[in-house]
């Protein structure tokens, strides 16, 4: 029996995930490939994830590396994508059954400008756990232990719902099952397949 439903933030609460809102708005602007742009978006997130530098230094470090002034890009810091509604609607509605956790690698600054967005946090979220909080990121299999001792459930009470393969795969080796989050609709598919409505 499912106990607990974790969401992902970035592609899943909202409608594309950050790296590519800023890779896309950076390409443009520099008139680069924003591919180019995401590999340093990856590279020098990790810190930035785990709260060792803030999203100035971030944007510092991406702009040094691309050759161009930082001054004009930290705008992109708060250039975060749309919140998926639809989402955060059916979350709140399994609330009501279910424990409901957000784990997400994010960044402390920003998520003080999203509360300011979608209200008390806990209006849709029993628990949420950070990687700025637990300094590790979600592809690390440590987070998942955190996580079945935060839900207080088995591994296989546990459903965690994410856009990206690396921590679906993580999750699972530790016997969570996961859900690879497409669009609305293929989720509420997925979660009635499980029973879950």
């Amino acid at each position: 029996m499912i106990k607990c439903i974790v969401f992902d933030w970035y592609g899943v609460c909202t409608n594309l995930p950050w790296r590519e809102t800023f890779s896309t708005e950076l390409g443009v602007k520099l008139c680069i490939d924003p591919e180019k742009v995401e590999s340093l978006f990856r590279k020098h997130c990790k810190e930035y994830e785990i709260d060792s530098i803030g999203g100035k230094e971030f944007i510092e470090l991406v702009c040094r590396d691309l050759d161009c002034k930082p001054d004009k890009f930290y705008y992109l810091i708060d250039a975060q994508p749309a919140i998926n509604w639809e989402v955060m609607d059916l979350i709140k509605t399994l609330k009501k059954k279910y424990r409901i956790i957000l784990l997400s690698n994010h960044y402390s600054d920003i998520w003080d400008d999203v509360k300011k967005e979608i209200g008390d946090p806990k209006d849709y979220f029993d628990y949420t756990l950070f990687s700025f909080d637990m300094k590790i990121r979600k592809q690390e299999s440590e987070v998942y232990k955190i996580l079945l001792d935060t839900a207080n459930a088995e591994s296989s009470e546990i459903i965690f719902i994410d856009d990206q393969q690396k921590p679906r795969e993580t999750a699972e080796k530790l016997g969570i099952r996961t859900i690879p989050f497409k669009n609305y609709r293929d989720l509420l598919s997925q979660l009635k397949e499980l029973g879950i409505s």
